[in-house]
């Protein structure tokens, strides 16, 4: 499993780095984009970045890597995935916008996108052959 990860705001990355990182780990190999900032203050800005959480990620043996930018996501996926592989795109600032350039040709048997609203969630299907489900 693939899982391409956009932490939101750093203040929150850095009290959950840990957590974040041992929860990446459980993936095959962790991909970290940019962290998405809001209302962040510079020092807090300077206090954390996605190399931190990719090296927390590592530190717990799993093979990660620095996705820079959400635009780079759909070439960094390309470069990480191998026949059979599950791609989990995951975040809550502007990653969605990466999500469709990402993945039709990585999930030819289905893909699911599930945006989370706050207290809400939408979930939009898109079938590509006889094995996708409705998770």
């Amino acid at each position: 499993m693939v899982v391409a990860f956009q932490p939101h705001q750093f203040q929150r990355t850095l009290l959950l780095l840990d957590d974040f990182a041992e929860a990446m780990a459980g993936s095959d190999i962790a991909l970290i984009t940019e962290i998405y900032g809001a209302r962040e203050t510079d020092e807090i800005m300077a206090s954390v970045s996605a190399g931190d959480l990719v090296n927390g990620v590592r530190e717990h043996g799993c093979e990660a890597h620095f996705a820079g930018p959400v635009a780079n996501l759909p070439e960094v996926v390309a470069e990480h995935y191998r026949a059979g592989d599950v791609v989990l795109i995951l975040g809550a600032g502007d990653i969605d916008a990466a999500v469709a350039p990402a993945t039709p040709a990585q999930a030819p048997r289905g893909l699911w996108v599930c945006k989370s609203h706050g207290d809400s969630a939408q979930v939009d299907g898109v079938v590509r052959g006889a094995h996708a489900a409705r998770p």
